[in-house]
């Protein structure tokens, strides 16, 4: 995996934070952005399970590692569960559908399972010569 470096512009931090308009616009972004994403924890297995399957199939896909992201990762972590009503990782979006986690909602394992997934991943592009890559986030310089 490569690594994608996201800056935020010095005029989108307000008082030293990011209000709730900001970081939703920062999470549909990222979506919206990407075939796929991966919105995971270094430390769950479940996470890197997925991303296993993902890299099995040879799968395009953006990760974002929520527990490397002080601020950004507790926001983003915020908005998926006001978005999916769920708090726990992996948060997996195909072509910006929200698909659940690993093995649940109706989650990747199960619709790989079904003969599902490889043709949900090809339609929103997953296969296309792309390569995948994490997020970080960097404070803005100044």
């Amino acid at each position: 995996m490569s690594a994608y470096v996201l800056d935020r512009k010095a005029s989108e931090v307000k008082n030293g934070g990011v209000d709730e308009k900001e970081e939703q616009t920062m999470l549909q972004m990222i979506v919206d952005s990407h075939p796929v994403v991966v919105f995971s924890s270094t430390s769950c297995m479940f996470c890197d399970e997925a991303k296993d399957v993902l890299m099995d199939l040879d799968a395009n896909f953006h990760v974002v590692e929520l527990d490397l992201e002080k601020d950004e990762g507790k926001e983003l972590r915020q908005e998926l569960y006001k978005a999916t009503s769920r708090s726990t990782t992996p948060a997996i979006f195909v072509d910006g559908e929200f698909i659940g986690g690993c093995n649940d909602g109706p989650g990747l394992i199960p619709l790989h399972k079904k003969n599902e997934l490889v043709p949900l991943l090809r339609k929103a592009g997953a296969f296309d010569k792309v390569k995948t890559t994490k997020y970080r986030f960097m404070e803005p310089e100044g």
